[in-house]
């Protein structure tokens, strides 16, 4: 589909939109390109997460470490439950990364963003 809009000015042409072929729009190398940006971003979003913490960013690692070593106890332990030959609390630890990397839930990060509505007076 072609749409030809009316010249705006006298003597302009008009402009034409066509849209894109398929899968231009997936462009693989803007990541790459933009590597240094979705670092900082990154970082920025990791240090305000955690700023208020006792142990700052350091508690994105002890977390998910502590989350491990509980589970190892309780469920490696305790309740006997088998990794297929994978040490359990390396099974363990593999399957808490993700979930600590990625917000709790979407109202933990609304708490966090409007902290002028929650805070005291």
């Amino acid at each position: 589909m072609t749409v030809n809009l009316a010249p705006g000015a006298a003597g302009q042409p008009p402009i034409v939109i066509e849209p894109g072929r398929p899968w231009t729009a997936l462009d693989l190398r803007a990541p790459w390109e933009y590597r240094e940006l979705l670092y900082f971003l990154t970082v920025r979003d990791i240090k305000l997460r955690y700023r208020q913490t006792f142990l700052g960013v350091a508690w994105a690692v002890l977390q998910p470490v502590a989350a491990m070593l509980v589970f190892s106890l309780f469920l490696g332990r305790v309740a006997g439950v088998t990794s297929s030959g994978v040490p359990y609390p390396l099974f363990a630890f593999l399957g808490l990364v993700p979930r600590s990397a990625a917000p709790a839930t979407a109202s933990s990060r609304a708490a966090t963003s409007s902290r002028k509505c929650i805070s005291r007076g």
